[in-house]
């Protein structure tokens, strides 16, 4: 049986011209949070008041919680809150 290796979110597949799914400040950067394939999101990043975003991780979203090695907890957590916000606001 053949491993199937899963597709990763890289920054070819983001379009920063479009609406992440999620946006965050923590200290002075801003993150941002768009959709992947399934419930893998891509994580981006930029100092505050600059325009050039940076792909920073390819994480996973189960609906409550954010997983993304390479982020920390203090950018996680923000960002997961404002996933579960849009999450909500969406079922509306």
């Amino acid at each position: 049986m053949k491993n199937i290796e899963k597709p990763m979110v890289t920054e070819r597949n983001i379009s920063y011209d479009e609406a992440p799914v999620a946006e965050a400040t923590v200290g002075a950067v801003d993150y941002r949070v768009d959709a992947g394939l399934g419930n893998r999101v891509a994580i981006s990043g930029r100092a505050e008041g600059t325009w050039r975003w940076a792909f920073l991780a390819e994480g996973q979203w189960d609906g409550s919680r954010l997983r993304a090695s390479g982020v920390d907890h203090a950018v996680r957590g923000p960002l997961g809150e404002a996933l579960s916000q849009s999450t909500t606001e969406s079922d509306e």
